[in-house]
Order: C-alpha cells, then structure tokens, then sequence
C-alpha cells in the first residue's frame, strides 16, 4: 500500500528533538482495498507508471495519484490542529521517499493489512522517480 504520515517534533529549524513517532497518518489500502495495487483490478496498478502527488495545507495532507486516464486519491490527516502545528515548520522542510523493505525487515506495520505479512523481499524489486518537482 502507499501511506502518508505527519510527524512532529519539538524544537526550531535544524534543531528538531523528541519527535512524534506514530504521526497523523492513513492508507490507500484502508481508504480503498481496491486503490492501489500491483493488479490491472486496482485504480493504479503499481507495476506501471503512475503519477503521485503529496499536498499539504494547515487543514489537511493528502496523496492525489493518476494513471492511464483514471485519478484516486485520500487524505491522510485531517486534524487541523496537527496539521496547524506542522505548517510551522514548513520552512527548510524536505521530501523524502523509498522503497521500504530488505532481508529481516518485517513490513507488516505497512502492509499487514492487505494479507502480506513478514519479510519483504526487495532483491528485485525497484523503483524509479522521474520528472519529480517540488513547488
């Protein structure tokens, strides 16, 4: 599945401490079981292309993806309070994304849901980010 997650922490720019683990969060998967997977059934078939978009205000964070003419997308947090908080520290922020997994790495907190439990093997797995931009 593809989540998105909200973590604060304390402090100011380039000294950030005690951070909030769990974060404001939610899934494709829990939104739609039919969303986002790697079968043509799903609105994106993750084993093709597809474009993904993160926006994010004070109200809320959401994932808006696009594939082959069809649109899914579901808000992730929207708790305005924490999404209040994290707009504070807009400024200096990074995007970070990857593909999770590896040997030993039980990806059940992210998948669980879905029936895949365990290990997640990646040996060949990849993934590609093109024609990415932040604005």
């Amino acid at each position: 599945t593809i989540a998105g997650t909200l973590h604060t922490c304390s402090g100011s720019p380039g000294n950030w401490w005690e951070c909030d683990r769990g974060g404001c969060q939610n899934n494709a998967f829990y939104v739609d079981s039919n969303m986002y997977c790697p079968e043509d059934r799903c609105t994106i078939n993750t084993n093709k292309p597809f474009l993904v978009s993160h926006y994010q205000t004070a109200e809320f964070a959401n994932i808006w993806m696009q594939q082959e003419g069809r649109e899914a997308s579901f808000n992730f947090c929207s708790d305005g309070g924490y999404c209040s908080n994290m707009a504070q520290s807009y400024d200096g922020m990074v995007f970070s994304a990857s593909l999770w997994g590896g040997p030993g790495i039980d990806m059940g907190w992210l998948d669980g849901m879905t029936g895949c439990w365990g290990d997640c093997d990646i040996g060949g797995s990849s993934v590609t980010f093109s024609n990415f931009e932040l604005w």
